[in-house]
């Protein structure tokens, strides 16, 4: 089973922003040597009891103190922001942790007065298709196609570029995702499961209407196919000697045209080192699905994410249970809690029969119990829905209850 994991970076009671981002490192590593597949850091702005106000940040320490387990964004949320900018950011990123990067995109608004904020100045917003394609080209270095920025590279220029997914609850992200030949990320937050059913079902339909079912090609077709779509795979000593002046020649007077049929030469002969060097047993595939979804070789894959509390008995359950309803009661509040509250913040909470109500509500977006009910759940979800991939959000109150909790469902669900 893919099982991975959603990060909050929570800011505990009692404890710092320091001690948040602390702990989170520690948990990646955890779930690396417990054989989680990938561990994703969320975005969220103006919310004082988590510290992932900048994902991309985050992603760069966790990758620097683990090894091998996929690091992402869950996610980035594009409209805020350029695409020429988000590109850089993830390519340094990628450039110094190659074949090791997942970037979830959404289109969260976020509350007003954030919204504001970021797009202060901006008379016009790019739509969201749009700013995919911009990304689109910026990862592939492409200056061919026509664009309002034909000739602008997204620097540095590397050989391998981000895994792109879409984040959504909606048709329309479905339909986005499935258009675009793109993963497809899906939260569980208190819709029936036939909605679920639903989105998941117009993902993969709208997947096959553009894709068609996953084709074997050969090997050849796919290069041809991927130099030729996708633009150069550039090795960065080779893209880096073409530093062009006003009249289109590099420094030691090779022109434009010769320079670039060289770089596709050379792309073409290092492809397979980009197809086949990933490592399977941490990606999805060994390829960018930009890539895949140019040559045709795209297979829809569908992650569930949703809370999950466990311990190891009962009372340890509703107690962490209980501080999480506490959380998600107070987020939506204008006056929200400074920090993430602790169980005996939460015990001794009184609530309104209003206020009890909304927790009863709640319920249904926490999977709770044992860890061997909680791993039967979870195991349900996954043949119920087809899913590829499950993705838990451990945001329980602890340092060492967050610990226990991803160490616990890796031992059930054999995970090592």
């Amino acid at each position: 089973m893919r099982l991975s994991i959603l990060d909050y970076v929570p800011i505990f009671e009692d404890r710092s922003a320091h001690e948040a981002f602390q702990h989170s490192v520690e948990l990646a590593q955890r779930a690396e040597q417990l054989g989680y597949m990938r561990y994703w850091v969320a975005e969220h702005h103006q919310v004082r009891s988590v510290a992932s106000s900048a994902p991309e940040m985050v992603m760069m320490s966790l990758l620097e103190q683990t090894k091998k387990i996929r690091i992402g964004s869950g996610g980035v949320m594009l409209p805020h922001y350029s695409p020429y900018k988000v590109a850089e950011q993830f390519k340094i990123i990628e450039a110094r942790h190659p074949r090791r990067v997942d970037m979830a995109i959404g289109r969260s608004p976020s509350f007003k007065n954030v919204n504001a904020a970021l797009n202060e100045n901006k008379e016009e917003k790019l739509d969201f298709e749009t700013q995919l394609d911009d990304l689109k080209k910026y990862f592939s270095d492409n200056i061919d196609d026509p664009h309002r920025f034909k000739s602008l590279l997204a620097t540095p220029l590397i050989p391998t570029a981000p895994e792109m997914y879409i984040l959504g609850m909606s048709e329309r992200s479905a339909k986005l995702a499935g258009r675009r030949g793109l993963p497809f990320v899906i939260a569980q937050m208190g819709q029936s499961s036939k909605s679920i059913d639903e989105v998941i079902k117009v993902y993969r339909d709208e997947f096959e209407r553009w894709h068609g079912r996953y084709g074997g090609k050969s090997d050849e077709d796919v290069s041809d196919s991927f130099v030729g779509k996708i633009g150069e795979i550039l090795e960065p000593d080779v893209r880096g000697k073409f530093d062009a002046d006003s009249e289109g020649r590099s420094n030691d007077g090779e022109d434009e045209e010769s320079f670039v049929g060289h770089a596709r030469k050379r792309s073409k002969e290092s492809f397979g080192e980009v197809l086949y060097g990933g490592h399977e047993e941490y990606s999805r595939a060994p390829v960018h699905e930009g890539a895949e979804e140019n040559f045709g070789g795209a297979k829809p894959y569908v992650i569930l994410a949703t809370f999950v509390v466990t311990a190891g008995n009962d009372e340890k359950v509703e107690r962490l249970l209980s501080a999480l309803q506490l959380w998600l009661l107070r987020i939506h509040y204008l006056d929200q809690p400074h920090f993430y509250p602790s169980i005996e913040t939460a015990e001794h909470r009184v609530y309104s029969d209003r206020e009890s109500e909304k927790l009863e509500k709640n319920k249904r977006r926490i999977i709770y119990g044992t860890p061997r009910e909680v791993s039967r759940e979870l195991l349900e979800l996954k043949h119920r829905y087809g899913m590829d991939e499950l993705m838990i959000l451990p945001h329980v109150y602890g340092e060492d209850a967050r610990l226990e909790l991803i160490e616990l469902l890796a031992h059930e669900l054999n995970l090592g």
